[in-house]
């Protein structure tokens, strides 16, 4: 298994990430998700549509 691109430092390529936990395959994956997805667009200055 490799690293994605952009986690990897130059120079020491035996290092690894180590998971906290794994958020795959629980019922609350899909709303963990959109959460901090939804955080992420307001930092970025947009706002929710209050129509949906």
């Amino acid at each position: 298994m490799a690293q994605p691109p952009g986690f990897t430092v130059n120079g020491a390529s035996n290092l690894v990430c180590r998971l906290r936990r794994s958020l795959y395959g629980l019922k609350q994956s899909p709303r963990a998700w959109f959460g901090r997805f939804s955080n992420v667009l307001q930092e970025y200055g947009m706002t929710r549509c209050e129509a949906d």
